[in-house]
C-alpha cells in the first residue's frame, strides 16, 4: 500500500490486446521521422499552388466573408423592418429610371423636338413624385420602429429605404420576405 492508497482510479487498468501478425490495426509502414512529419504537416497547412488556383482560392475566401458580413449587417431588425416597408408597397422608384429613360430617348428624336420643353417637366415631376413617395415610406417607417424598435437608432435607414424602393424588385438583394400590398 502506497502512502495515497486512498485514492481510486477512475479507470481500471484494462489488458491492452497485442498486436501480432494478424492483426488488422497493424500499421503497413514505417514510423515517419520528425522531419517527414512536419513537413507533411506543413505541406497540409500551405499547400504549393499554381497562381491560378491561389486566385481561385482567395477569391471564393473573400465572397464567404463578403457573404458572412453582409448576413451580419442585414440581420439587423431595423434593416428588416425597412426592407419589409419598401418591399410590402408599390414605389415610384421602381419605375422612375424606366421612364426617364424612355424621356431621354424620346427627346433625342429630332422630329419630336418640342417636346423637348416638356420632357424637362416631366422628368422633374417624377423626381417630385419619388419624393413625396420617399417622405411616406420614411414617415411609416419612423412610426414602426418606434412602435417595435424603440431601443434601435434609425441612423442611415433613410439612405437604405429610398436605395432599395429605387431598384427593381426582383434584383432586390436580400430578396423580399414579403408580398406586395401584404401588412406589415
Amino acid at each position: 500500500m502506497g502512502l495515497f492508497s486512498f485514492i481510486k482510479k477512475s479507470t481500471p487498468d484494462a489488458a491492452v490486446p497485442p498486436s501480432y501478425p494478424g492483426d488488422s490495426s497493424r500499421k503497413d509502414r514505417p514510423t515517419p521521422s520528425r522531419k517527414e512529419a512536419e513537413a507533411a504537416r506543413m505541406a497540409r497547412l500551405h499547400p504549393e499552388l499554381d497562381p491560378k488556383r491561389a486566385k481561385a482560392m482567395n477569391r471564393e475566401a473573400e465572397a464567404r466573408q463578403r457573404a458572412q458580413q453582409l448576413s451580419a449587417v442585414e440581420s439587423l431588425p431595423e434593416r428588416a423592418l425597412m426592407r419589409d416597408i419598401v418591399d410590402s408597397r408599390f414605389n415610384v422608384g421602381e419605375v422612375a429610371l424606366p421612364v426617364m429613360l424612355l424621356i431621354l430617348i424620346v427627346v433625342m428624336i429630332p422630329q419630336l423636338s418640342g417636346f423637348a420643353d416638356v420632357s424637362m417637366y416631366l422628368m422633374w415631376g417624377v423626381v417630385v413624385l419619388i419624393a413625396a413617395d420617399l417622405v411616406l415610406m420614411w414617415t411609416k417607417y419612423k412610426r414602426l420602429a418606434k412602435e417595435r424598435l424603440s431601443d434601435r437608432k434609425v441612423k442611415g435607414m433613410l439612405f437604405y429605404g429610398w436605395n432599395r424602393q429605387m431598384s427593381f424588385r426582383r434584383w432586390r438583394q436580400p430578396a423580399p420576405r414579403v408580398k406586395r400590398g401584404e401588412t406589415i
